[in-house]
């Protein structure tokens, strides 16, 4: 067993061949050797040589179960292949079982297994003798050499198994030159072929590459002729083995409960629809090679909101954050053959992890609860194989609230989220998703939700660290990024007109009654009914302050109630002129009518003030622009709204 320079001297190519061995740590060719087959004591000494941990491989391996999806171009057929396969996709289901280590205890890295071809279907404009070969299957041995320190599998030949073979026209190893016998075994090398058979960590995934195939040589990615097999249970194949030969006798004809047979498990067959989605020839994936700058889709809304609190400043909120970006196909490979799906994270790129920026604290508050799932990979309606990941956060979120214009008053609610490390301008695009503007469930009898948007900003660290200062120019700054998801409120409006602004106005106007002209009414009798008017609206103001924080402006309501006070002591000072200018009869009539139509005047002025501005601004809050961030200069990082579908 040799690495890379011994490769180097056997002949292998130097150039992209070479290269692709190196990056993928996972999946490092291994070199025939002179011989055939090493003996246990040389195979110790070479892996001494290497210095790496020798890898355990399970005894015995397990069944191994694929589809193996063949695409024929227009044009290609050769005729040495056999009849006309066709054009378009061609679809085989392999199995590699009975797994058997040679008998010679100097040759226990030699195996032996049964391989099992069926042709599941093939392209409809194919030769007859070919759409025969759908049901059928061929059988062969094929020959193995174990790498234990990489924990891989050389394929070394193979031989028919005729007998077995019910397909017409089979790939037959008996063409290709037969090797020398080694301990009792022979096989048949195929001198076109160089496949490596890599086995994951907890020996669930099989993955082969065929290292002489022209795209390989020719691009440097082992993904071009990349196969997976699955591991199967074995005791599924022997239930299966057992309920295929297990025979009834006519006198008891009954049907065979399948109860009674071994309760087995195999996800097998959802793999491969899984595989055949991510792999197909369709698909786009993000080049290995492209150094620009990654975009990264965003999607983020609140899923609730509750207990909106002006008081305190702080409102509960639950949100959902999804980031999607471009991965390669390499990383694809990986995240099928990882053990534990929900550990996996791609090595070539991950958005920048995002921490709760403006949390509430202190007395009541909910702790927060932030959970991030586990990356997954889908393919959009574009046909681009991406990765995902959602966050989940939720709590009590703190929210400075604006109550100029209360009761009419609409408040944005925000949770901000900030990347915990610095990120390069240049190295990342975040573009908003469709979707974004998804109306939360406001769980709260006295708001109701407006509108929604998700915001990108980039955020220039002032001050950068020694280890970053060097690599900060202005055209490529350093900082931090900051999502931040919006939720418009509404406020009910019409319950506080109800309670508070008509109550007010009837008292108010009330005020008038105090000029009505009684010969037996006292200007004292007058300023006490008005003095009581006045304390009936400083009630009802304590009322409406107790719904509001300590504020150091005033609003809308406030407003209004100091214009009712106005409009009280104005009638106040008529009654008390009325008296000391002795006037009485027709001024105190002509007071009257005047003070109604100032009444009027006041409230008109308050409802077209209420309805064509302060109405109309707060309803404006709610048009709140989605964008995200270019990658580029400051300047190009501008706020634009991006919309695509995924």
């Amino acid at each position: 067993l040799q690495a890379q320079p011994a490769m180097q001297k056997a002949g292998a190519p130097s150039g992209t061949l070479a290269a692709t061995h190196t990056r993928n740590a996972s999946f490092r060719r291994v070199e025939r050797r002179k011989s055939h087959i090493t003996t246990q004591s040389e195979a110790v000494a070479d892996t001494s040589l290497l210095e790496v941990h020798i890898l355990a491989c399970p005894d015995p391996l397990p069944d191994f179960v694929g589809f193996k999806f063949l695409t024929y171009s227009p044009g290609y057929h050769n005729p040495d292949d056999g009849p006309f396969r066709g054009t378009g996709l061609e679809v085989r289901r392999e199995t590699h079982c009975a797994f058997e280590q040679h008998p010679d205890p100097n040759l226990t890295d030699l195996l032996r297994a049964r391989f099992i071809g069926e042709t599941i279907s093939v392209p409809d404009n194919a030769a007859s003798e070919v759409l025969a070969c759908i049901g059928t299957r061929f059988v062969n041995e094929r020959f193995y050499r174990i790498d234990r320190a990489r924990k891989c599998l050389q394929l070394l030949g193979g031989c028919d198994v005729d007998a077995e073979t019910t397909d017409p026209h089979p790939p037959e190893w008996k063409k290709a030159p037969l090797a020398a016998a080694v301990g009792g075994w022979q096989w048949h090398v195929h001198p076109k072929g160089d496949l490596q058979h890599a086995l994951n960590s907890n020996n669930t995934v099989l993955r082969c590459v065929n290292f002489k195939s022209g795209d390989v040589v020719r691009t440097g990615d082992p993904t071009k002729s990349m196969s997976f097999y699955f591991a199967r249970p074995r005791e599924i194949r022997e239930s299966e083995d057992a309920a295929a030969s297990r025979q009834i006798p006519a006198a008891f004809d009954v049907p065979v409960c399948q109860e009674l047979l071994p309760q087995t498990v195999d996800s097998t067959e959802h793999r491969f629809k899984e595989m055949q989605t991510y792999f197909d020839e369709r698909n786009t994936f993000r080049s290995p090679s492209d150094a620009g700058a990654v975009e990264v889709g965003f999607r983020a809304k609140f899923t609730a909101v509750s207990q909106v609190e002006p008081h305190t400043e702080r409102f509960w909120g639950a949100i959902e954050l999804d980031l999607v970006w471009p991965i390669t196909k390499q990383e694809v490979s990986d995240y099928v053959a990882h053990p534990h799906r929900d550990l996996w994270v791609p090595e070539s790129f991950s958005p920048p992890e995002l921490a709760i920026v403006n949390g509430s604290t202190g007395h009541g508050t909910e702790p927060f609860s932030e959970t991030w799932d586990p990356v997954r990979i889908k393919v959009t309606a574009d046909r681009q194989v991406v990765a995902s990941r959602r966050l989940h956060a939720k709590g009590d979120w703190h929210e400075p609230f604006e109550l100029f214009s209360y009761p009419f008053d609409s408040q944005p609610l925000k949770a901000v989220l900030r990347s915990m490390r610095p990120t390069h301008l240049s190295t990342i695009n975040f573009v908003p998703l469709s979707g974004n503007g998804a109306l939360p469930e406001v769980r709260d009898t006295e708001w109701r939700a407006a509108g929604s948007a998700t915001q990108c900003e980039f955020i220039p660290d002032p001050e950068p660290d020694e280890e970053t200062e060097n690599h900060t120019s202005a055209r490529d700054p350093i900082g931090t990024l900051q999502i931040t998801v919006i939720a418009v409120v509404q406020r009910h409006y019409m319950v506080h007109m109800y309670r508070v602004v008509l109550v007010m106005g009837f008292l108010s106007l009330m005020a008038v009654a105090s000029l009505c002209d009684d010969p037996q009414v006292t200007c004292m009798d007058r300023l006490s009914m008005l003095v009581t008017l006045l304390l009936a609206t400083c009630t009802y103001s304590l009322v409406v302050g107790s719904s509001l924080p300590n504020l150091g402006y005033l609003t809308w309501i406030d407003k209004f109630v100091l214009g009712v006070f106005g409009y009280i002591g104005l009638v106040t000072a008529e009654v008390v002129a009325l008296e000391w200018t002795d006037l009485g009869g027709e001024a105190g009539t002509l007071a009257t009518w005047v003070n109604i139509g100032v009444w009027c005047f006041f409230m008109l002025v308050a409802s077209s003030i209420s309805i064509f501005w302060t109405l109309p601004t707060e309803r404006r809050k709610a048009n709140v622009p989605t964008f995200g961030l270019p990658a580029g200069s400051p300047e190009q990082a501008q706020k634009t709204t991006i919309e695509f579908g995924i």
